[in-house]
């Protein structure tokens, strides 16, 4: 019979974990704390759910551990500071890293520190990262974005292939309809050879434009648009 000695068991996710125990009490453990368990619910919550054997909860004791034959392998196997730097090393050596994790909970954390390190992602990493964690490219978007990034290229942008200006026409058309889908879109384009390209459209067309687009593309640019006086 069990004792009433009660053990360590950590959620050292970035989530919360929910349990139910015997008498239907449910307990919700936040991230990186612990909940004290009595030995008979431990062996429970072993036999109803695989929290344990999949490591999303960890015990605290190494000899129920060897009972229930729970792998002694620790939760933390990856850091986030290894994660963190093998986002920021070589993408093969990240990705054979990465395509031997298969447990949830640690391509949360993947994505969890990913997202913190958005700005200084790829495209291709972007790419791989959310097929790794069922994720989508813009679920990477931090919501707290630091000003200083904010004149950085969009990757969103970048992965789907918007960066370079094929089509002159597209620009016409863009400058001859809707203002805000003309901002919305021309927007995108960040290198410098592109806006030189919508200024020089736009010379050609500035009789045309309201004073609000002229004033937009000025700004887009970074040089004044003139509209010639006749």
């Amino acid at each position: 019979m069990a004792d009433n000695k009660k053990y360590k068991v950590w959620n050292k996710n970035k989530f919360d974990v929910g349990i139910r125990l015997m008498n239907n009490i449910e307990v919700n453990i936040k991230p990186n704390s612990f909940y004290l368990i009595d030995e008979d619910n431990i062996y429970y919550l072993n036999t109803i759910c695989g929290l344990f054997r999949g490591n999303s909860l960890i015990i605290e004791d190494d000899k129920i551990n060897a009972d229930l034959d729970i792998s002694s392998k620790n939760f933390d196997i990856i850091s986030d500071k290894e994660i963190e730097d093998l986002l920021e090393g070589n993408f093969e050596v990240m990705k054979i890293k990465f395509d031997k994790i298969d447990k949830p909970h640690i391509k949360y954390r993947i994505f969890s520190v990913a997202k913190n390190m958005y700005d200084d992602l790829s495209g291709r990493q972007l790419k791989y990262l959310a097929k790794l964690c069922n994720k989508e490219t813009e679920d990477f978007v931090s919501e707290n974005k630091s000003e200083k990034n904010e004149g950085k290229e969009d990757k969103n942008i970048l992965l789907s292939g918007k960066t370079e200006i094929n089509d002159k026409d597209e620009i016409v058309g863009l400058l001859k309809g809707n203002f805000m889908k003309m901002k919305s879109e021309l927007g995108k384009y960040k290198k410098k050879k592109d806006k030189e390209i919508i200024f020089e459209i736009a010379s050609e067309m500035a009789g045309n434009l309201s004073d609000g687009k002229v004033r937009y593309i000025s700004e887009l640019c970074g040089k004044e648009l003139v509209i010639a006086k006749l």
